[in-house]
């Protein structure tokens, strides 16, 4: 019996983690047939994934009716459009992931909307990390209307994006909805980074 066949029908592994930038079609294919099999996985962490690896695909279709993952971390660089609303798919049809971790995938403007979208409407997630994503002030739009709707997310780094100023006005408002926020902003040489840690307060306290 080859590895894959053990773990699809392994009984006790609940974490797995998948570094590296070999990893081809047939391995990811692989890994989402596991996931699909075994029932036990509970931490799902990939990294080091490029855009022209198709495997990914198969990764998410697993995720999104998983009922036993509660947290993924998933670095695809230079990802497409098209992966970043398959990301937003698991958060409408996911109903038990807690902690999503994308940091360096590239999420753009245009993906942190739909990804915001669904975040609107998931009653799950609690934690989600979108740091180092390229996120600028018109993705901050996106984000601070989230924030007005979500009552669920309690923590959200945002660190090292590209939101800038007006960016950081934009959440504000959004924060401005919820009863636990931590808002710290820091400037650098190139520009301004900031780091948003939501956690559940009797007040609002805003810290730039």
């Amino acid at each position: 019996m080859c590895i894959r066949d053990r773990l699809k029908v392994n009984k006790t592994l609940v974490e797995l983690h998948l570094c590296g930038h070999g990893l081809g079609y047939e391995y990811m294919k692989s890994t989402g047939e596991i996931l699909k099999a075994n029932r036990q996985i509970k931490i799902l962490r990939i990294s080091g994934i490029y855009k022209e690896n198709k495997g990914v695909e198969k990764i998410i279709e697993a995720v999104k009716f998983s009922t036993t993952l509660v947290e993924l971390k998933m670095q695809l660089f230079d990802a497409v459009a098209e992966r970043v609303n398959f990301i937003s798919e698991i958060l409408l049809a996911n109903k038990i992931l807690k902690k999503l971790d994308l940091r360096q995938t590239c999420v753009k403007d245009e993906g942190i909307k739909s990804i915001s979208k669904a975040l609107v409407i998931n009653k799950a997630l609690t934690k989600l990390n979108i740091s180092y994503n390229k996120i600028g002030s018109e993705g901050a739009k996106f984000i601070s209307e989230m924030l007005k709707a979500n009552k669920t997310l309690l923590k959200l780094n945002l660190f090292f994006n590209q939101i800038g100023v007006e960016g950081t006005k934009h959440i504000a408002e959004g924060l401005k909805a919820v009863s636990y926020t931590h808002l710290r902003a820091h400037e650098t040489s190139l520009h301004l980074v900031c780091r948003l840690l939501l956690e559940k307060k009797k007040t609002n306290h805003i810290y730039y």
